[in-house]
């Protein structure tokens, strides 16, 4: 058997293991390269939060103006689709059967008095609806031009729509509709 030489004996009496030796030195690019990497992924993931918190920010953002959008569009429709019967009571013919709200208020029927109907509404009531709703002055004259032989007529302006008949006999019949 070989025998391992001993160390002589420390000032407390142990053996000490002998010294290792020194290992090779770290080569010189390895530093830089391994703050690079750091710094890289360092920057991805401060840069990927910040994305994250932007991402979020404007998830939110985008959410609140779609809830407003949508606000808008209700208050908008509740807007549009009183027009007609608001034009009613401006006129006063909200408890006249000859015109007959319907459809959630997007729609309005008028019967209007000729020479041998006798009931409807008259010319004015109707001249009065017209002119609550903003019917600009060519509608009213292609509506005023109108003979028995020309058949259903109709116009929009705005948001509104008038289609209409008439006859000397049976008066001015229409529906005003309201745009949803």
């Amino acid at each position: 058997m070989d025998e391992v030489p001993q160390q002589p004996p420390s000032a407390t009496g142990e053996n000490t293991p002998p010294p290792s030796p020194r290992p090779a030195p770290l080569p010189r690019w390895l530093l830089p390269l391994a703050t690079g990497i750091a710094g890289l992924l360092l920057g991805i993931g401060v840069m990927g939060g910040a994305w994250a918190v932007s991402s979020a920010t404007a998830g939110a953002a985008h959410a609140a103006a779609q809830q407003k959008a949508k606000a808008a569009a209700a208050k908008k429709a509740e807007a549009q689709k009183s027009v007609l019967k608001d034009a009613l009571s401006e006129c006063g013919l909200m408890a006249n059967d000859d015109a007959e709200l319907a459809d959630s208020g997007y729609t309005l029927t008028v019967n209007g008095e000729g020479d041998e109907d006798y009931s409807g509404l008259s010319i004015e009531d109707e001249a009065c609806l017209l002119r609550t709703l903003n019917a600009p002055s060519a509608v009213v004259s292609h509506i005023d031009q109108t003979t028995s032989l020309d058949g259903r007529q109709s116009e929009t302006w705005s948001n509104v729509s008038f289609s209409w008949t008439y006859h000397p006999d049976r008066g001015l019949d229409g529906v005003f509709t309201v745009s949803k």
